[in-house]
């Protein structure tokens, strides 16, 4: 979302012998002008401050390929303005959203753990100021909003959700430990039958001491992983395994590794889920739940961009350059 923007550039290469109009494009009437490129890019007036700008995650985790030429930038860039504006008034008509700037310099200040990648000002491209962070900020709020509603109007609702993909509203608090070879995974096994600990176990003879007691633990230093995010190795072996029952020794490659539940953690009910479902629902869900409806909100828009800059087109979803 919102690269920096090459304006001056691209006014030679894409309206050689015609005015640029202030209004750059417009979105259910709503206008996307100069203003706003100014608003995302201070600098945009001087050329040296525009290098092609580097692939980046968007909000939805996808990564943005960089633009080949200039001239693609400044309609990426307004594609970028025109996507944001579709889904801030889709959600406000269809589900009453609203953001607040509290909320939104609050989200940027703090963001939850799904969305950090995206709004670590270390992670965004050169350029990239306070007002794209906000945007991006606005943008996962909205998502965090939409995707519970996506969710209730899905056929079968949370009901439907939770009895035909609990893996995506599961999470488990998993323990390892990683030996040499199989005997001494077995070894460990008997130990932990036998009574000992598993951190113990796993504090005595792990080759991987990086997590004390053996947690598997996420970035925030919580033992508190999605299933459907745990590889297939590791989702296989405790597949309907009870709590604190060892498993293994599994070969990972250069070790093996033996697993224990400590916790799983799941709605007891549909409407335990409903009442918060962005506490179970792991973070690729809510991208892949909220980039499919902001997908349609950008393509049912009704979009009109300047012929300088080329032609909407909702079925490439983008804007096509002028002759193409």
């Amino acid at each position: 979302m919102f690269r920096r923007l090459l304006v001056i550039a691209a006014l030679a290469l894409l309206a050689a012998s015609c005015s640029f109009s202030d209004v750059l494009a417009t979105v259910n009437g709503v206008e996307i002008t100069e203003d706003d490129l100014l608003s995302v890019d201070p600098d945009w007036e001087d050329p040296a401050n525009y290098p092609l700008p580097a692939p980046r995650l968007d909000a939805t985790g996808a990564e943005i390929a960089a633009p080949e030429t200039r001239g693609s930038a400044l309609r990426q860039s307004v594609f970028e303005l025109v996507q944001f504006a579709a889904i801030q008034q889709t959600a406000e008509e269809q589900f009453g959203i609203v953001i607040d700037d509290a909320a939104v310099q609050e989200r940027m200040s703090d963001p939850p753990l799904r969305w950090a990648g995206v709004l670590d000002p270390a992670l965004m491209a050169d350029g990239a100021n306070d007002e794209v962070r906000r945007l991006i900020a606005e943008e996962t709020l909205i998502a965090d909003a939409v995707v519970p509603e996506v969710l209730a109007a899905a056929e079968g609702g949370y009901d439907a959700w939770l009895e035909n993909r609990p893996e995506t509203v599961t999470k488990v608090c998993l323990r390892f430990l990683i030996t040499a070879s199989a005997e001494e995974g077995e070894a460990a096994i008997e130990r932990i039958n036998a009574g000992e600990d598993f951190g113990d176990v796993a504090d005595d003879v792990s080759l991987d001491q990086s997590s004390p007691g053996g947690f598997l633990l996420n970035p925030a230093g919580e033992c508190s992983a999605a299933l459907s995010e745990l590889n297939d190795v590791a989702t296989n072996a405790i597949a309907g395994v009870d709590e604190g029952v060892p498993v293994g020794p599994i070969d990972v490659g250069g070790g093996f590794a033996v697993l224990m539940i400590d916790e799983l953690l799941l709605p007891a009910s549909a409407a335990e889920l409903e009442a918060a479902p962005l506490d179970y629902l792991d973070p690729g869900q809510v991208r892949i739940l909220f980039s499919a409806w902001s997908s349609r909100a950008v393509r049912e828009a009704d979009v009109w961009v300047s012929p300088t800059l080329g032609t909407w087109s909702p079925d490439a979803l983008g804007i096509i350059p002028p002759g193409g």
